[in-house]
């Protein structure tokens, strides 16, 4: 069995975007970017960005700290394990590629999945010299924040499980994930600066859901796009 190798594969994370629409009113009066907040207009079908996010804004949401590094993803196909960055023309220092080659044995992927599965772990390289260090860690490391198996993403206790298998630490490790609340108090405590010490959460429904174009019901409520005067 070969050692998992750098690698060109085509499964990459899909974009994010924000709940809310901005506040042009803001905007206009303070020279600076806000996204509205949806308790401040009356949870408005026109505050959202998508209609969808309007009819699950007061169902249950899961939240997970949204981790400020770079990119990486590992993909399994049942024959063989590649790494990259957020694009197949990622550069790195040998520590993280000796770190991803001996992390990730395709020897561990074929004991956990078997040959019939197609598996792609989504995560960020955090450590020394990577967006500040924000976790302070002492060197490279995978945070896992996402997964998928044969086109089904996986929920908390599975991406915890995985993570525990490679031996990795995932998001939900540098931070609490709390119980679900509906996606209106997620962003009023994002707004209210309760998770200021983190870039801001990610939050998807308690039941997956995806829109008329088939998109992934998932959001980043950040802190600068609900707390401008402080990140501004």
């Amino acid at each position: 069995m070969a050692q998992t190798k750098q690698g060109a594969f085509e499964f990459k994370y899909h974009h994010i975007d924000a709940p809310t629409k901005t506040d042009e009113n803001w905007g206009k009066e303070h020279k600076t970017r806000r996204l509205l907040r949806p308790s401040e207009c009356g949870n408005d079908f026109d505050c959202y960005r998508d209609p969808l996010l309007y009819q699950l804004s007061l169902c249950g949401w899961h939240y997970k700290r949204k981790l400020d590094g770079q990119n990486l993803r590992v993909y399994w196909d049942g024959e063989q394990a590649l790494w990259n960055g957020k694009s197949d023309n990622f550069t790195c220092k040998a520590t993280l590629t000796d770190y991803m080659n001996s992390t990730f044995l395709e020897e561990i992927f074929e004991e956990k999945f078997g040959r019939d599965s197609k598996v792609v772990l989504f995560g960020e390289h955090m450590g020394p010299g990577v967006q500040g260090n924000e976790l302070n860690l002492e060197s490279s490391e995978f945070v896992l924040y996402d997964v998928n198996i044969n086109g089904y993403w996986q929920g908390k206790n599975s991406i915890k499980e995985i993570a525990q298998y490679f031996g990795i630490k995932t998001c939900y490790d540098y931070g609490d994930d709390g119980d679900e609340m509906a996606l209106v108090d997620l962003i009023d405590r994002v707004a209210n600066g309760e998770f200021k010490a983190w870039e801001g959460i990610v939050a998807t429904p308690c039941v997956e859901c995806r829109n008329q174009r088939g998109d992934r019901m998932i959001v980043k409520i950040k802190n600068r796009d609900y707390l401008p005067d402080q990140y501004n």
